[in-house]
């Protein structure tokens, strides 16, 4: 039964550890006895320099106080928390496959995984397809990159895939045509040469005839 005596209230230092101790010569919320152990300095509130107090960076945020980038992502642990609210425990945080500070020098968003909006992430736009992350249609044939890996299996770098001299964007949404196939209606006139003389590129009873012979049987016009 306790009666308020001293004795009735024991700290268990098992469980608090170093945090049962109360000196804290620089006043960084982190005891000296924690300081020695994380090895940072009880005389220096933010021993890396980071622009955290060490007490902070222990007992709330969870990184180093003796590692100015906690993470290895090229931002400081007091940027990532206070500036650009990234996480400073995890170099890629909006999981994009580029660390947070080559996001930022890129001028990609480090929270924001599709800068561009067209579907894919940026660090597939730079590491795998060769497109541009602050781009939604890096050829410009009218077409997102996303939806010319996703959908159309196109290629996101070359406005005319098969070079039928209609753009890949115009194909799909205005001719109706395919962007893989130079003559879609196979009537031997590329969907291109059908375009310029006024004919369906997808209809093979509508050809141009004036054009039979010319070279645009096999050229663009």
């Amino acid at each position: 039964m306790l009666d308020g005596t001293p004795t009735d209230f024991v700290v268990d230092e098992a469980v608090l550890g170093c945090n049962v101790a109360v000196a804290d010569r620089d006043g960084d919320g982190l005891p000296d006895a924690c300081e020695a152990e994380q090895g940072s300095d009880p005389n220096d509130p933010d021993t890396d320099g980071d622009s955290l107090t060490d007490g902070d960076e222990v007992n709330q945020d969870g990184t180093s106080p003796t590692n100015y980038d906690t993470d290895g992502d090229s931002l400081g642990d007091g940027n990532e928390v206070t500036r650009y609210r990234t996480d400073p425990l995890n170099a890629d945080t909006d999981g994009d496959g580029l660390d947070d500070g080559f996001d930022l020098g890129y001028g990609t968003d480090p929270l924001n995984p599709d800068f561009d909006g067209d579907g894919l992430l940026d660090g597939d736009e730079l590491n795998v397809y060769g497109t541009f992350p602050k781009v939604y249609d890096s050829d410009g044939d009218g077409l997102g990159d996303g939806d010319e890996v996703d959908t159309y299996s196109t290629n996101p770098l070359v406005a005319d895939m098969d070079q039928d001299c209609l753009s890949d964007g115009d194909e799909i949404n205005v001719y109706r045509s395919s962007p893989k196939e130079q003559d879609s209606d196979n009537d031997g006139f590329y969907d291109g040469t059908e375009v310029y003389a006024g004919t369906d590129p997808i209809n093979a009873s509508d050809v141009p005839g004036d054009l039979l012979g010319s070279p645009y049987n096999s050229v663009c016009p």
